[in-house]
């Protein structure tokens, strides 16, 4: 069965988080804890199906089970089962006489599993949802090749993740130090295959949603990876600590990434700035790693099955099944309401009843037999009723014919199944209104568009009515999560970021009251003052939302920028374009044509470029634009030739005659907006000869096409 195998596994995932966090999490072995948090994970889910000799477990062996059909022959106490109906209908309220008796357990579990299995579907769907939701995003989303990495350009305020060699990130939101340190980061999550952690975590809860120590297990296996991304992010000589710390601050995002993704995880923060400023383990604390396998053959010992007991399970399971044994029973009105205990087979009970006028040689008061007969076959009994109650044996005796005519349905029952179709008097004819409600032919369900259908599932289409001529179906929805709001991470955030009252109140007196928590905690991060609002309020922009000001002040637009667009006929350009093109580097448009800029002046590239080879721009990099004779490039004109995937094809395509050379800055910001050669053409054969090379930009980023002659 399904769920002594589940519980199994959530508790084995629960003794491995308990000694994770009693003896390993403070350890600073975050690529050791890496490894032990995912063979725990593993062991926890094959440990459980693996059969140990029985002298080393804990688990009391039982004896098997004899011959059942010779223990339903003999003789049951009748004193002990009336006793025992006696309570359980005493205990029932007289407003049931027209009902069968509660739920038994075997009923109760059986739908256990049910829900289980709805929700493992649900999360599997959820898992496929975020797969499918990251494989669009990567594919279709502008992407620039890194070697090995490709770093996808998103849009809007979200945070920056990597899901396995893509690394999705929204350079217009930072400066270019925190942008280089993010992209250094997620290389780290790249190169070291974090992605595979997350995925057999997300996958260990589809089968585990409903334990909460597995959702904890997922969140330590996501900090750790985090942790041990840091600890190499300060092995890198050219990342500053404290700066480094204060980067991760600038990247908290109110959009969070999927969970398949790394990603900068804002609740951690205060524990990831604990750990990156934590002493290193002593390497001779190290010998707790090695209770852990003491502690799994612990586990197995108290949980897993003996090898004996499975053996003998094994064989009951390949002995014919029966259903018999004994039976308890109240007279109520018109019905026998009976439990029944099969003692075949453990844990096999059944609460039912019948109409006193269906069975057949009972007599009230009397010790005897008597019987149930339907076309699955016969239920016989053997006891006796008095005073309303009563106790006895039973043997139920399937019927051959029955079976054969399923058989010929293409339906092909065993023996629990058929006991089911006699309880709630599964019928040839109704096999037939089936039929006739649009169920052809109920064996071959599988060749009308139903694959999946079972014996057990044509077993509650009669117990729901289907085939009846009025029916009622009731649709329960679940209702939504509740949106859960985390204060103890905006706490943290606004002491990290030194928010303080005068802060918040300088806003209030300025007249911004309505700010929120987390706004406010991206205003002071990015040094965003009442001053600064009243600049963009006083120049005329009432409209601003507090979002697009922290877009604003990231990129540096302001109001003198946006009416230089305005002024210059682009009335309509949003506050998200202008800050597209501040972000890209599009200078102000002028009124008229101007002159190209004069080239840039050029420094010596540094020797020993460690920073800019951690870039990505190696010396072969840079031969290959001296080749083509673009020498004595700046540090940033290379480090911005890398960002954006110019090469020196690309430079010289724009060597045509009629075409004034283009300066370093306009090449790049050609690339930005993806002006060609062809599109500046364009202009001059219509005419526009005389549009100066910003003003290009500017048309191309605001989506203006060459007009036609």
């Amino acid at each position: 069965m399904i769920l002594p195998y589940i519980l199994k596994v959530g508790i084995m995932l629960m003794g491995s988080l308990c000694f994770y966090k009693l003896f390993l999490q403070k350890q600073t072995f975050y690529k050791l804890n890496r490894f032990a948090l995912l063979a725990c994970l593993l062991l926890s889910f094959l440990l459980p199906v693996v059969h140990i000799p029985s002298e080393w477990s804990l688990v009391k062996t039982e004896t098997p089970i004899g011959n059942p059909v010779s223990e339903q022959r003999s003789a049951i106490p009748l004193q002990s089962h009336f006793t025992q109906s006696d309570a359980k209908i005493e205990a029932a309220p007289a407003s049931s006489s027209n009902k069968p008796p509660t739920i038994t357990l075997n009923q109760a579990v059986n739908w256990v599993v049910y829900i289980y299995w709805f929700g493992v579907v649900l999360f599997a769907l959820n898992f496929l949802l975020q797969l499918s939701t990251l494989v669009y995003r990567a594919y279709t989303s502008p992407v620039i090749r890194d070697g090995r990495f490709r770093l996808a350009e998103v849009t809007g305020n979200k945070a920056p993740c990597s899901f396995a060699n893509t690394i999705f990130i929204n350079p217009s939101l930072y400066d270019w130090e925190t942008y280089s340190q993010i992209l250094l980061h997620e290389k780290i999550h790249v190169q070291q295959r974090h992605t595979v952690d997350l995925l057999l975590a997300e996958l260990m809860l589809i089968f585990q949603f409903f334990n909460p120590f597995a959702w904890w297990y997922r969140k330590e296996v996501e900090a750790n990876l985090e942790f041990l991304t840091d600890e190499n992010m300060l092995k890198d000589k050219g990342v500053e600590p404290s700066r480094y710390q204060l980067s991760l601050l600038k990247v908290s995002a109110p959009q969070y990434p999927l969970p398949l993704t790394t990603n900068y995880n804002q609740s951690l923060l205060k524990k990831r700035v604990m750990k990156m400023n934590a002493k290193k383990s002593n390497i001779h604390t190290a010998w707790k790693y090695c209770f852990l396998l003491p502690l799994f053959l612990l586990m197995m010992a108290v949980f897993n099955e003996p090898v004996a007991q499975a053996v003998a399970a094994q064989q009951t399971k390949t002995e014919p099944y029966q259903f018999a044994g004994g039976w308890t029973a109240t007279v109520e009105k018109d019905f026998l309401f009976m439990a029944m205990e099969n003692k075949a087979v453990p844990n096999d009970s059944i609460t039912t009843y019948f109409s006193l006028a269906t069975i057949s040689g009972l007599t009230l008061g009397k010790q005897g037999d008597f019987s149930v007969i339907r076309e699955a076959g016969t239920l016989t009994f053997s006891g006796i009723i008095e005073n309303g109650r009563g106790t006895g044996t039973f043997r139920f005796i399937p019927s051959p014919s029955f079976a054969a005519e399923m058989k010929k349905e293409n339906i092909v029952l065993t023996e629990r199944e058929q006991v089911n179709f006699f309880l709630i008097n599964v019928t040839r004819s109704y096999v037939q209104t089936l039929k006739k409600q649009g169920y052809p032919d109920i064996g071959t369900l599988n060749k009308q568009g139903y694959p999946n259908v079972t014996n057990a599932q044509i077993s509650r289409l009669a117990e729901q009515g289907v085939g009846k001529t009025e029916k009622e179906r009731e649709e329960k929805v679940l209702p939504p999560p509740p949106v859960s709001d985390d204060p103890v991470s905006h706490l943290i955030n606004s002491k990290l970021t030194g928010i303080t009252e005068e802060y918040i109140q300088s806003f209030k007196k300025a007249g911004y009251t309505d700010i929120p928590n987390g706004t406010l905690i991206n205003f002071k991060s990015l040094g965003i003052t009442p001053e600064y609002l009243n600049r963009f309020v006083e120049a005329g922009f009432r409209d601003i939302p507090y979002s697009t000001f922290v877009n604003f002040k990231s990129v540096g637009v302001t109001p003198e920028y946006i009416h230089s667009f305005q002024n210059s006929g682009y009335k309509d350009v949003s506050y998200d374009k202008i800050v597209n093109l501040k972000a890209a580097g599009v200078p102000p448009p002028q009124n008229g044509p101007t002159l190209n800029p004069k080239p840039e002046p050029h420094i010596v590239y540094p020797k020993g470029g460690s920073e800019l080879e951690s870039l990505g721009i190696t010396k072969q990099f840079i031969k290959n634009f001296e080749k083509a004779g673009y020498t004595g490039l700046t540090s940033a004109t290379l480090i911005n030739f890398k960002s954006v995937g110019i090469t020196p094809e690309y430079i010289k395509s724009f060597d045509l005659p009629g075409l004034k050379p283009p300066t370093y800055s306009d090449i790049i910001s050609f690339k930005m907006v993806g002006i060609t050669p062809e599109y500046i053409k364009a202009f001059q054969r219509a005419g526009k000869a005389d549009v100066s090379y910003s003003e290009l930009v500017n048309l191309k980023a605001a989506g203006v096409e060459p007009p036609k002659r």
